[in-house]
């Protein structure tokens, strides 16, 4: 089984304002000839609408991909910006498609745990709606080691259910510094029963980090989004790492993901799944030119075994390993 564990699909209002206007500035002074922001703003949610996920699911099927796990995003409070689909009502959506597609498709609820009401959005996304796990964005605005996100924590241990949190670099206008792995430290401490997805497994400034967050914490996972640009920029310099990466927390706690977009400007060939994807098939085989090895078992696991699992899709148990019972009672701070 193949699943993309990192996804995005985008069905319309998904994004707040002034997110929208940030990335209009960004893309259009990002090189000479510079272009008016006023111009490319009505086209980056016409580039990355999927209203009914046909795009999304023809990729899946071309591409020999199982099943993907979505996020949604909220990014609304942070900002402070109005946005044109309600984040209760996006949840719900996903909701809806998960129904259209079993065994398909799968999301993770977006609430910011600052919103007056978030644990009552939370607690329908999951129980009404359907949803499996719980996404959160630090560079929005908040500490993850927030007081006020244990009651949310301690839902998703209670309902076995995962948290997959970003760990790679940002964009103005959210703060990068947020996203450091570093903040989760105490997270894993508090709470070793809670299954911890570091999403993107920290491309860019944060891979030291995650490997330090995870290395001995026996529930926390390594997502793979994004690590594709080094794969495709340094196919052996990759390799090492990904051994590395499995040397630390072992190959059944690494998550193939690709947080791929949707819509007309990110799907067919030029997404480079594919691409990415037979980077892996081809690890036992390969592995060996950059002095690694990698068994099939191994790559079975991080292709889609260790999702399932998570995902509770193999009829097993979801954690690891209870952390509790492995090291005793908890440090009360």
């Amino acid at each position: 089984m193949i699943i993309d564990m990192h996804t995005h699909l985008f069905m319309g209002g998904d994004m707040p304002k002034e997110h929208l206007k940030a990335t209009a500035r960004r893309w259009a002074y990002a090189r000479k000839p510079f272009r008016d922001p006023n111009d490319v703003l009505p086209r980056i949610m016409t580039g990355l609408t999927d209203s009914d996920g046909s795009l999304f699911f023809a990729d899946m099927a071309a591409f020999g991909i199982d099943a993907s796990v979505a996020h949604v995003l909220d990014y609304q409070w942070g900002l402070q910006s109005e946005q044109d689909t309600p984040i209760d009502e996006l949840n719900r959506r996903y909701g809806e498609l998960q129904k259209t597609r079993p065994g398909r498709f799968y999301a993770f609820a977006g609430v910011d745990h600052r919103r007056p009401d978030a644990m009552a959005l939370f607690e329908r996304a999951i129980k009404e709606y359907g949803l499996r796990g719980y996404k959160i964005y630090p560079a929005t605005g908040f500490d993850p080691n927030d007081p006020a996100l244990e009651p949310f924590f301690r839902r998703c241990v209670e309902w076995e259910i995962p948290v997959l949190t970003h760990t790679s670099g940002n964009s103005f206008p959210h703060i990068g510094r947020l996203s450091n792995p570093d903040y989760l430290q105490d997270v894993v401490v508090r709470f070793p029963d809670l299954m911890l997805i570091l999403g993107h497994a920290g491309h860019g400034p944060y891979l030291e980090q995650c490997l330090a967050v995870a290395g001995g914490a026996l529930n926390c996972y390594l997502e793979l989004g994004g690590w594709q640009h080094e794969a495709f920029r340094d196919l052996g310099g990759f390799v090492k790492t990904l051994a590395r990466m499995r040397d630390t927390v072992g190959a059944h706690r690494i998550l193939w993901g690709s947080d791929r977009q949707s819509g007309p400007r990110f799907s067919g060939e030029r997404t480079g799944i594919p691409r990415w994807l037979q980077i892996f098939k081809d690890l036992p085989r390969m592995a060996s030119e950059y002095d690694v090895s990698f068994t099939q078992e191994e790559v079975d696991m991080m292709l889609g075994g260790n999702a399932a699992r998570i995902l509770g899709l193999d009829g097993g148990g979801a954690k690891v390993i209870g952390q509790w019972e492995a090291i005793g009672k908890g440090i009360d701070f």
